[in-house]
């Protein structure tokens, strides 16, 4: 009897251990089961100091200058991206239209003293610009997006930003390919030396149709004094204007305008507003 009795002492302690054994097994891995089904994709709520993120939206094109201002002179930060993605919204050929539509813009309002046209678009991108700027409230943002294009044009090549809702151009690189081409005589000369400093500015505030806008000459740049130099092998000759716009709101954007002349290699203008210099 006493032997039965050990037997079935020992049997009920195996059968203890095994249990404790089993438990310290299978209890953690259904308890974290437990744990994490409660807890994952739950919903926590918590008073909390926060910074609110305002995406804003543009009524006009002129509203988008008056922005790039805000920025230039709140020293806000601007962030460029390039959309891959939406490249293909628009084909070379409408690109190519709306652009021709906007030279002859540009035309009329003097910012070229003779008619000018893309005869295929070469190369694009689509950019978006973000215009961060802080204040009181928080941060707030608001985006612009450009097309940045370059295009053949009748002796020489021209680079240009244009905006892409209402396809205004926000500055541009006129080249001529070689010496000859896009000569700098007549009309083209006179623009280009006598006639670019007192026409540009009024230029730009007309085609941009900015109402209530005023500028003056910025002479904070040693460059603006016109250079030759012989270093590379070739002289050239730099004929710059650099202004800022004041807008009605009292901020100011920077506008630049030169002309390069090389001995060798024909001329360039650059002008209008960069975007990416804030």
């Amino acid at each position: 009897m006493n032997k039965r009795k050990r037997y079935f002492r020992a049997l009920l302690a195996f059968l203890l251990i095994a249990g404790c054994a089993v438990t310290a097994v299978v209890v953690p891995e259904k308890t974290a089961a437990w744990y994490d089904a409660q807890t994952i994709g739950a919903v926590e709520y918590a008073d909390m100091e926060y910074q609110p993120y305002q995406i804003s939206y543009f009524d006009s094109f002129s509203e988008k200058i008056g922005a790039v201002a805000a920025c230039q002179t709140g020293e806000g930060r601007t962030y460029v991206l390039e959309l891959g993605e939406h490249a293909d919204i628009m084909t070379d050929k409408k690109l190519q239209e709306l652009i021709n539509g906007e030279l002859a813009d540009m035309y009329q309002a003097g910012l070229l003293p003779e008619p000018l046209k893309a005869e295929s678009v070469i190369w694009r991108n689509y950019l978006e610009y973000c215009l961060v700027m802080e204040d009181n409230t928080g941060e707030s943002r608001r985006n612009i997006y450009v097309w940045n294009a370059g295009c053949d044009v009748e002796g020489g090549t021209l680079n240009l930003q244009m905006d892409s809702e209402y396809h205004r151009i926000y500055s541009f690189t006129l080249s001529t390919k070689e010496k000859g081409t896009l000569r700098t005589n007549g009309l083209w000369h006179k623009f280009l030396t006598d006639g670019m400093n007192k026409k540009i500015p009024e230029a730009w505030i007309s085609y941009w149709e900015l109402k209530d806008t005023a500028y003056y000459a910025d002479y904070s740049d040693s460059s603006m004094a016109k250079t030759k130099t012989g270093e590379w092998g070739y002289s050239d000759y730099v004929v710059p204007l650099n202004f800022v716009l004041e807008m009605p709101d009292g901020n100011t954007a920077g506008m630049y305008c030169e002309a390069v002349f090389f001995s060798d290699a024909g001329w360039t203008l650059h002008g209008g507003m960069r975007l990416n210099i804030m």
